[in-house]
């Protein structure tokens, strides 16, 4: 996979087929007395646990100006050392908290070699195969769809309930009616479904990683829950993210006939709370320049952000909401070597849910005021 399709950027850290067998200084002690004549062939960035965990204890070497190093052989004889970057623009840190395995800063790395071939690309291929093993992704079978949708769709698989009696027909076929019918029906009118216990079934490393520092909730969605298919309450936030990101975490949207909402999610969290996430005045049907619904749900790029309306009965699922978008954009930034960005996730003023709920959930206009993460 050398790029992603449809508009995304390529990975800093890329498959480049199965990683080749190697071994560390730990095994071979020659491997800690480089030779002289090392040059540069690229860089990434990673976690000290990482390259811990992969290479081992780095090894010492008085006298070096790297604090920390790891020497590979690879089976074709190939030899290379991962150090410590030490042109990066940032400052250092100290050689305890560097080595701290509890630190999960992404540090800058370089990959020294000695006229070896491809060697930047041996070490990507063992860092990338390694995160995606930890996220329940086998990478030497990935696709050209990239790593947002294989990560989004393991930790979508990870956080589901079972299924519910209940269901829709066929997901996206236009069921669940117009917006404007949509919003119209109260709660009384949908069944209401006992939460399900999730089952316990252990989680990948990173997933596992993230559930505790997100603390997301497991989910089932309109897909497996037609009650769903009915918003209710209002406007209580306003958030940003791509089309595709909702898509890979809760399935195929409810495809509305109207002209204000287009595309919608229902999900209902294990703890029995419900929210709803659907565009607004975001399409060609209210403005001919907008994309069409199916062109948003098409593109596919890290660009290709919009703003949704987050609608439910209180506040606190909509934070439940960000906790789980949050931990997935955790998991997909750090699978790649990137430090992540928070989810743009605004809280609703006061007027505009007041004007949610004269509209029946469907509220125009955006809110003000971040939005903190539920405890």
């Amino acid at each position: 996979m050398d790029e992603h399709e449809m508009g995304d950027p390529p990975s800093r850290l890329i498959i480049y087929g199965p990683p080749l067998p190697f071994v560390t200084h730990t095994v071979d002690e020659s491997l800690a007395v480089p030779p002289a004549a090392r040059t540069f062939h690229g860089h990434f960035f990673a976690t000290y646990a990482e390259l811990f965990t992969l290479f081992g204890a780095p090894f010492e070497r008085p006298g070096s100006s790297f604090t920390t190093e790891w020497g590979l052989r690879f089976d074709d004889g190939a030899e290379l050392w991962v150090v410590d970057c030490r042109d990066s623009n940032r400052p250092r840190p100290s050689h305890e908290r560097l080595r701290d395995l509890e630190n999960d800063t992404l540090y800058e790395w370089d990959i020294l070699a000695d006229h070896v071939k491809r060697a930047s690309n041996r070490v990507h291929s063992v860092v990338f195969v390694h995160r995606m093993a930890e996220r329940g992704v086998d990478a030497t079978a990935m696709g050209e769809e990239g790593i947002f949708y294989a990560v989004g769709t393991a930790f979508s698989r990870a956080m589901r309930l079972p299924m519910p009696a209940g269901r829709l027909e066929a997901a996206g076929d236009g069921g669940g009616g117009g917006a404007d019918d949509a919003a119209a029906c109260s709660g009384s009118d949908a069944p209401t479904l006992d939460p399900v216990p999730p089952p316990e079934v252990a989680l990948p490393r990173a997933i596992a990683f993230v559930v505790a520092k997100w603390k997301p909730l497991r989910f089932h969605t309109h897909n497996e829950d037609a009650s769903l298919a009915v918003r209710r309450g209002t406007l209580q936030a306003t958030m940003g993210a791509p089309a595709w990101a909702l898509t890979d975490m809760f399935g195929p949207p409810i495809r509305h006939d109207g002209a204000h909402v287009t595309l919608e999610w229902g999900v209902r969290f294990e703890n029995g709370s419900c929210v709803w996430i659907h565009d607004w005045d975001a399409t060609s049907r209210v403005d001919s320049e907008l994309p069409s619904p199916d062109a948003i749900l098409g593109l596919r790029s890290i660009f290709a952000v919009m703003e949704w309306h987050i609608v439910c009965e209180e506040r606190l699922p909509a934070q439940k909401l960000l906790r789980t978008m949050s931990a997935v954009s955790d998991l997909c930034a750090r699978g790649d070597g990137r430090t992540p960005t928070a989810v743009d996730m605004q809280i609703a003023s006061s007027s505009d849910i007041d004007s949610g709920a004269a509209a029946g959930g469907a509220a125009s206009g955006g809110g003000s005021g971040a939005a903190n993460s539920a405890s």
